[in-house]
């Protein structure tokens, strides 16, 4: 629909982008025992009324708000949605195992058809006076696995780990 503001969408692996520019993050810890899941932990991180000042990197090259992207809702609003949303993937993971969760990540990925470079873990910023550090892999994502690990064209182990970049981003930083 024109005019319509863009769905939001994940940046592997946890990244929520809405319009290119970062609007949320989830953290996760997960506790099993065998096959037994015991334990989850999930933090989230959404900018609902304001954009937090950050530094542009090739990894965030820019952040914005669900107020300024379109969808201006109160906090409440926005964590009761959150919330039930948590709440309706739980029950499915519980009801239906895996398998729904995982065919809505990849559906809600960025990443997949797209050229990316992959960066050393910790890789977060320039040194000041330093060029970019190289990436570690380049090229486009194929698919994503069971496990969350990338399919990269003509890497031949999945990537499970790792900062990454879309090309597009590295290519305004000079890299």
């Amino acid at each position: 629909v024109a005019g319509e503001a863009p769905r939001p969408g994940i940046k592997w692996v946890s990244d929520v982008l809405r319009g290119g520019r970062k609007v949320g993050g989830v953290l996760t810890a997960t506790e099993t025992q065998g096959e037994r899941l015991r334990s989850i932990v999930v933090g989230i991180g959404l900018n609902v009324a304001s954009t937090p000042p950050l530094a542009p990197t090739p990894f965030v090259p820019s952040a914005t708000c669900l107020a300024e992207a379109g969808a201006p809702v109160a906090l409440a609003d926005a964590f009761a949605a959150v919330a039930a949303a948590l709440q309706e993937r739980f029950i499915g993971l519980a009801r239906d195992g895996p398998a729904g969760l995982l065919a809505a990540y990849r559906e809600a990925s960025l990443v997949i058809g797209r050229e990316v470079y992959v960066f050393e873990e910790g890789t977060d910023a320039q040194v000041p006076g330093e060029p970019w550090p190289a990436p570690i892999f380049r090229g486009t994502i194929r698919a994503i696995n069971d496990d969350l690990s990338l399919v990269l064209e003509g890497v031949p182990e999945p990537i499970s780990k790792g900062r990454l970049a879309f090309a597009e981003s590295c290519r305004r930083f000079g890299i």
